[in-house]
This record gives structure tokens, C-alpha cells and sequence, in this order.
């Protein structure tokens, strides 16, 4: 080195002898020094005098101290095995936790919605297993409420998931699945949950029960619940399917929505329990059986009564260029939900073949009424909704002895929804009595729908190409049968005109052949699908002795491609291209009284769009740094032939369908981060979401063109400070605007903007092992055009002493 410097300007190791040599290639017109530094002894310098010069050294042994080394093992926290992400619990709970879904909220990587929808670095989950069994088919919010943090081991996320054993090495999959793999002293006895709280307001006894009986064994699942309460916790969120309308679209059923309405609000943005006023009680049972040769057999029941009550006034304001129509309504509704769900399924699941039968059986009876006052006319009315839905869904694969595998598939479903609309005293006289004032409206309709789906497939996987061709057929069948009926001031009874009757039959066939195909290297992944179908559509109307029929051959191809960028990143990209034709609900001539103030009918013989998509997507993941990131942005055109027009009158709207041809687009993108953060042991996360839409409408014969901007952006931080606090922190901000950007129509009252900020804060605060305290604060924001700002702000406090002996 430079002498009075540290700068280093040769250097040599030596030989297993000792000898080095060092060369300069510099002048000398500074002095140097040479110094000789080993392992275990003590370094040593000389001065360099000359261009060349020989050196001798010779070392004494020394005790060399090395400085203090912290090793942090993040595995402790995740840990990453092929395909499988494991989340340590421990790491992640903290004391006041006790179900698992309490720490899910925390892992990052991992979001859990408003609903329990959980989802994985911007992806829903597919599948919930416990233990590697599928005990509660996708409505596992029960699981995530009722299973204890203490008993979960790990919480394993399962990318390119197939369920299918026999599936797996013939297909590519994108599917993300969470196991909650449990300790061994989950697996060896029944386990219980009890909870009774009890209270009292100025006029209520306010009452909250649980019990579950809970079983984790090899051969044996089960979790059993009752659950009762008049809190406000709705007890409809324990049976939520997460996934029923991904499933239902598979299956390409169009399930027919209700008919009839009561005209309710929608929820306010606050926590639903603080406004939600029920006397619920539901009995879940679910259970799992297993053979000595694996065979599942798997039985999901539960009865669930609510009888809910909900008081609202709503104002609903349309500015029209040559008017303004104004709605202002006033409604106290109850409702009794008596709704019963069986399901049997029994699964085969082994490396060389599958079998897999579903049988559901959903029966619900919605009575509800409710007392209002609409535009200062008071009215009562009375809907009854009944429904019965029976399914039944076989699946059967196997390979045969060429590897290549095949494969039978029959879905079957029957729905019967007979609703009953009834309104008191008689409104809009106008329309329906010949401006004669009447007693009151009844309202029916039916809409009893059978369909079925059913197909075989052949598949040849190689190692580089998947192939997979497909050939099959569905059949819908339906009757829509409604009428309406006036009752007079002296109680006689009589059907409306035929304009306000419905007699509809209603077929729909398809036949269809698919060829997908799968190419495979080390780094990326392309999969192209080419659906080849021909439809037959046809409906009769008796009543006004209409009938029409449509035959379409169409093609909805669709590519998607996916690229490893490193071990854990990847890019994807997508297009798809989608013909569709519209159901028995967009094309029924005869005016249906949907709620007090919609009166609806259409005027085209068959709806018909089709919609091209393209999206492009980024994930990424650094297990070692717990770093998660995804980015999802899509581009879609819709053509349609038909329109949505709505005639405002002072007590009513009238909505048709009719044709005219017209184009949607919109674009969305999404984003997400999350963080583990050591030093302050804090998992910390952002998230945003971006939507602009242009779409048209007609309002009293006026063509409108709207443009829609929703933007939302969520923050949030989990942070353990010390073992005996620990805080959670959420905000969210979202602005919804609506233009109207009609040209020669651009009112500014039409544009609505509404911004919202919704604030949740707690802290908890453990002075020992036994005593706990909960602290929480919400806040919610609301502002929105010609109407007044809404602030909410709810505080709550808990206290909790345990008894180590009871």
C-alpha cells in the first residue's frame, strides 16, 4: 500500500512454500509498504526502498477475533418447496389470534376480502383443503372461523394446482390452492369451541352463541356448528361459495336470476354488523369419510333461519335534457330466510383413474314484506320467492394403456322459482286501471328451468405438447309463465291485458367440439383452446302467438402464454374472443312489474354480442425477502345489438330491451404489494385498482354515452411492536365518477362523482399473560355530487381476563 493510505495497489498469494512476488508496474515516487497477512497469525509490514527488493517475513502465531455475525433465518417464516409456499403460523400469530382466519389477514402475499374470499399475490384460491381434504367444497369461511391458530402448523399455498392425480402431468394448470397442514395434537381427539355472550340495550336482549365439534383425523373430518345470534353478525357469510359463479360458467348454466324484487336499498359502506339488525340461527354440519383405499365420501348439510329487518330512505335523482325525474322512498322490510342445503359427493382419486359424483339439493323460502312510503304514496307489499334446485354432476377419467387418457363427464340441474309479487293499495292507475282508482296489484311468475350438459374427451399427453379434444352437447328447457292482476275497490279480481302476460317456451341446443393444445419448454408455457359449436335457439309465445328461431355457428378461440422471467417472476399474456346470445330473460314481450317502481319487457328477438379481450399480467415473488408483487391489465370491446331503454314517468320506469346496434369497451388494471418487514416485525401492504368504461343508454327516447373512472387504493400494516403490543392498521380510498359525454347532451347535473375513504384502526395491549385489552376505532367518509357529506366514526373496547384453572 501507499505509504500513509490504505489503498491496496498490488497483491499476491503466496505458494504452499511461503514465497510470493510482487510487481508494480507505477513508478516508486512515493514509498510503499508491503504487508504479509495469514490466518491465526500476526500480520506484518516493511518498507520498500528500492525497484527490487527481496523480503523475508517471518509470522508469529496470534489468536485472531472475529467481529459478532447475525444469522436471520427467514425460513422460519416461509419457506418455498417446488411448487408449495409454506407460511409458519407462529411466526405470523399474535396472542389476541384465534382462528386461523386471524392470521391469514396477516401472512403477506395473502389477502382476505370483506366476504372471507381469500386470494393469493392477486389470485383467488381454487380449492381449501384442511390436512389435504377437501371437507367444505370452496365455502370454507367456516373453516377460516371456527379452526384455532394454536392447532395450524403450517399454511401451505399450492401454485399450479391440480386436484386431479390423474390430470396432472396431461394438463396445465394456473389454479392457486391453500392447505392448512394442522399439528399432530389437532389430529388425535375431537375438539371443541363453545362461546355464550349475552347483553342488553334500552328495548333488546342482545344474545351471541357458538358451538363447534371438530375432528382432524386421517379417516375421518368433520366440523360441526350452531350458531345463533341477534348481534348483527350475519350468519350468511358461514355459507358462502366462493367460487359458484367460475363454477357455473364452466358449466356454461345460466342459473335464472329472481324475476321479482321488494325495491330494497343497497348497504351503506360501513362494517355490516353495525347496521345489520337479524335473529339468526343456522346448523352446519360437514363431514368427511375415508375407506381403507382412499375413498371419499363427504356429506355437507346445513338449515339456516334469519329473520332480518332493515329500515332505509333512499333518494334517486335522473336529469334528463328536457326533464328531471325524481324518486324518494321510505321502507321499513323484513324478511325471513328458511333456506336448506344437502350435498353428497363421493370421490375416487387415485394415479390412474377418477370418479366423482355431486349430488346438491338447495330448497329456500324468502317471505318478506315491508311498509313504505315512494314518492308520498303510501304502500304495503308482500313478496313470497320459493326455490327448489336439484343437481347432479358425474365425472369419471382413466388412462388407458397407451398413457393417454379419457374421459366422461354429465351435469344435470332442475330449478323451479315460482315468486309472488303483491302490492296495497293500487298505484299508477294510469297504466294498469285506465286512470281508475283499485285496491291493489298482484304480481306472478314462474320460470321452471331444466338443463344439461354432458361430454367425453380424449387426451394425449407427450412431453413437450398436450393435446386434449372434447366433444359435447347441452340442452336448456324453460317455461316462463307471468301475469299480472288487478284487484278493485269492491275486491273482484282480473288479469291485465296481454301485454302483461308471458306464456313463453323457451329451447336452447348446442353441440360442440374443442381442441386444446399445450406447448411446454423449461421456461414458458402456451396453450391454445379452439371451440368450434353450433347453437339452436327457438321460443313460442302462446298468449300472443309469437314464435321465432335462430341457428349460429360460432368459433370463441382463446390463447394464453406464460413466461418464466426468473425462479419466482413470470409474465402472462392472454386474448380471447366470445360470441354470446342472450337467455329467455333478455327477450320476454309481455311487461312484468319487477318491484313497485320497474315495469320491464323487451322488443328483440335475440340478444347477441360478442366481446374480444386481450390482458397482460406481472407476478412477482422473493421468498427469502417475503416480497410479493402483481400488476393485471385487460383491454376488452363489446358489439352488442341491443340496448337498454328506460322511460321515466312521476311514479314509475319503464325499462325494454330493443335492438340497436352499439359498442362498450372498458380497461382495468390491477395491483398489489406486500412486505415482511423484520426489523419491526410488521407485515405492511398497498393495493390499487383502476377502471375506466364507456357504455350507452337510451332514457325517454334520448341516446346517452357515459363514461365511467373507478379507482381504489387500499393500505394496510400488521405490526407484532413487543410481546405485549401490537397494532393493525387499514385505509382505503375510492372515487367513482360517472360523465355523461354525449355531444349537443352534456348536462353537468348528469355527472356524479363519489368519493369515500373508509379508516379501521386497533390496538391491542396485553399488561400480562392473562389480561387482555382490545382497543378499535372505524372511520367512514362519504361525499358525493348534490347530496350531503356522510361521516361515520364507531369506537369499541374489550377486556379480557383468563383464568389459567377454569
Amino acid at each position: 500500500t501507499k505509504k500513509n493510505s490504505t489503498l491496496i495497489v498490488t497483491y499476491f498469494i503466496s505458494n504452499n512454500a511461503g514465497q510470493f512476488n510482487l510487481q508494480y508496474a507505477g513508478k516508486l515516487t512515493d514509498s510503499f509498504y508491503v504487508h504479509v497477512n495469514g490466518m491465526g497469525y500476526a500480520g506484518q509490514k516493511q518498507l520498500v526502498t528500492a525497484t527490487k527488493q527481496d523480503f523475508q517475513f517471518i509470522l508469529k502465531s496470534a489468536i485472531s477475533t472475529l467481529p459478532n455475525v447475525t444469522v436471520k433465518n427467514n425460513k422460519l417464516f416461509l419457506k418455498l418447496r417446488g411448487d408449495t409456499l409454506n407460511y409458519s403460523v407462529d411466526s405470523f400469530k399474535n396472542k389476541q389470534d384465534r382462528t386461523i382466519g386471524d392470521v391469514l389477514k396477516k401472512m403477506p402475499g395473502i389477502d382476505v376480502d370483506d366476504k372471507g374470499k381469500i386470494s393469493y399475490n392477486g389470485k383467488p384460491i381454487s380449492n381449501f383443503y384442511i390436512d389435504g381434504d377437501n371437507l367444505l367444497d370452496d365455502k370454507y369461511n367456516l373453516a377460516t372461523n371456527s379452526i384455532g391458530a394454536d392447532i395450524v402448523d403450517k399454511v401451505q399455498v399450492l401454485e399450479n394446482h391440480q386436484p386431479i392425480k390423474v390430470l396432472r402431468d396431461a394438463t396445465i394448470s394456473d389454479k392457486v390452492a391453500l392447505n392448512l397442514s394442522l399439528k399432530d395434537k389437532a389430529r388425535l381427539k375431537l375438539t371443541g369451541h363453545a362461546e355464550l355472550g349475552a347483553g342488553f340495550t334500552d328495548d333488546n336482549t342482545i344474545y351471541d352463541e357458538t358451538m363447534n365439534i371438530m375432528a382432524f383425523k386421517k379417516k375421518y373430518k368433520a366440523i360441526n356448528s350452531f350458531k345463533a345470534n341477534n348481534s348483527g353478525i350475519d350468519l350468511n357469510d358461514d355459507i358462502i361459495s366462493h367460487n359458484l359463479s367460475n363454477y357455473l360458467r364452466q358449466l356454461e348454466n345460466d342459473d335464472p336470476n329472481s324475476l321479482l324484487g321488494n325495491n330494497a336499498s343497497g348497504y351503506p359502506s360501513i362494517n355490516k354488523q353495525r347496521y345489520l339488525f337479524n335473529n339468526a340461527a343456522i346448523v352446519n354440519t360437514n363431514n368427511l369419510f375415508k375407506t381403507k383405499n382412499d375413498l371419499q365420501l363427504r356429506t355437507n348439510i346445513y338449515y339456516l333461519n334469519d329473520f332480518q329487518q332493515q329500515d332505509f330512505k333512499s333518494s334517486s335523482v335522473y336529469y334528463l335534457p328536457n326533464d328531471t325525474a325524481k324518486y324518494i322512498t321510505q321502507q321499513h322490510t323484513a324478511t325471513n330466510f328458511n333456506n336448506l342445503h344437502a350435498q353428497l359427493n363421493i370421490n375416487d382419486n387415485k394415479q390412474n383413474h377418477y370418479l366423482n359424483n355431486t349430488l346438491i339439493m338447495d330448497i329456500s323460502n324468502q317471505p318478506s314484506s315491508s311498509n313504505l312510503t315512494s314518492n308520498g304514496n303510501n304502500l304495503s307489499q308482500s313478496l313470497s320467492e320459493k326455490v327448489n334446485n336439484f343437481s347432479n354432476e358425474l365425472n369419471f377419467i382413466k388412462t388407458i394403456h397407451t398413457k393417454n387418457i379419457i374421459e366422461a363427464s354429465s351435469y344435470i340441474n332442475h330449478v323451479i322459482k315460482p315468486e309472488i309479487l303483491q302490492i296495497q293499495p293500487g298505484v299508477n292507475a294510469d297504466v294498469f286501471n285506465n286512470n281508475h282508482p283499485f285496491a291493489g296489484i298482484t304480481q306472478n311468475a314462474k320460470l321452471p328451468t331444466y338443463f344439461t350438459n354432458n361430454y367425453v374427451s380424449y387426451r394425449h399427453p407427450a412431453k413437450h405438447i398436450l393435446q386434449t379434444y372434447k366433444l359435447g352437447m347441452t340442452g336448456q328447457s324453460q317455461k316462463l309463465q307471468s301475469a299480472l292482476a288487478i284487484t278493485q275497490l269492491n275486491n273482484s279480481s282480473a288479469f291485465v291485458s296481454d301485454s302483461f302476460t308471458n306464456h313463453l317456451q323457451w329451447q336452447h341446443y348446442k353441440v360442440y367440439a374443442q381442441a386444446d393444445y399445450d406447448w411446454i419448454t423449461d421456461r414458458s408455457q402456451l396453450s391454445l383452446s379452439l371451440p368450434y359449436n353450433w347453437q339452436d335457439f327457438s321460443y313460442k309465445d302462446t298468449v300472443l302467438h309469437q314464435s321465432n328461431n335462430l341457428n349460429r355457428f360460432l368459433f370463441n378461440p382463446s390463447i394464453k402464454i406464460k413466461y418464466q422471467t426468473g425462479n419466482e417472476n413470470f409474465i402472462t399474456a392472454g386474448y380471447e374472443f366470445a360470441n354470446r346470445i342472450g337467455s329467455i330473460e333478455n327477450i320476454y314481450p309481455g311487461y312484468i312489474l319487477r318491484n313497485y317502481t320497474t315495469l320491464e319487457s323487451n322488443n328483440i328477438p335475440f340478444v347477441e354480442s360478442n366481446t374480444q379481450n386481450i390482458s397482460v399480467g406481472f407476478n412477482f415473488r422473493k421468498s427469502i425477502k417475503i416480497l410479493f408483487f402483481n400488476v393485471l391489465a385487460s383491454y376488452s370491446v363489446t358489439n352488442n345489438n341491443s340496448i337498454s331503454t328506460t322511460t321515466f314517468f312521476s311514479n314509475l320506469q319503464k325499462q325494454t330491451t330493443i335492438p340497436f346496434n352499439n359498442t362498450t369497451n372498458s380497461f382495468k388494471i390491477f395491483s398489489g404489494i406486500s412486505k415482511y418487514i423484520f426489523a419491526l416485525h410488521t407485515t405492511i401492504s398497498l393495493k390499487g385498482s383502476f377502471e375506466k368504461a364507456k357504455w350507452n343508454q337510451l332514457q325517454n327516447n334520448i341516446f346517452l354515452n357515459y363514461l365511467n373512472t373507478n379507482e381504489s387504493i387500499t393500505a394496510g400494516l400488521h405490526s407484532k411492536i413487543n410481546t405485549w403490543f401490537n397494532a393493525d392498521y387499514s385505509a382505503t380510498f375510492s372515487s367513482s365518477k360517472s360523465e355523461n359525454i354525449t355531444p349537443f347532451q352534456n348536462l353537468a347535473n348528469q355527472n356524479q362523482i363519489i368519493n369515500q375513504t373508509q379508516q379501521q384502526m386497533e390496538v391491542n395491549i396485553f399488561p400480562s399473560n392473562n389480561f387482555f385489552i382490545k382497543l378499535k376505532g372505524e372511520y367512514f367518509y362519504t361525499q358525493q355530487s348534490q347530496l350531503n357529506t356522510t361521516n361515520y366514526f364507531f369506537a369499541d373496547a374489550s377486556f379480557l381476563y383468563k383464568i389459567n384453572k377454569i
